[in-house]
């Protein structure tokens, strides 16, 4: 069975999780990223209304690593 995966790796944290879609995952993504905005200590005006570039800024600015990519799971 093929799934989408997310990976998510800063300051010492991971988050992984499984989605059917890649739109789902960069969904997860985008709301990753709204969850932990605070943490990126970006002025507010830096949250932009589109998703991807919110998402740039906060990895830029946490420095975080992140990949979505097809995984295969099971015999």
């Amino acid at each position: 069975m093929s799934h989408i995966l997310l990976f998510i790796s800063r300051q010492e944290r991971e988050y992984l999780s499984l989605h059917d879609s890649d739109s789902a995952a960069l969904e997860a993504l985008v709301r990753y990223v709204d969850d932990h905005w605070a943490e990126a200590d970006l002025p507010e005006d830096a949250a932009d209304s589109d998703p991807l570039i919110r998402v740039e800024a906060w990895v830029g600015a946490t420095q975080a690593l992140y990949f979505i990519a097809e995984a295969s799971i099971g015999g």
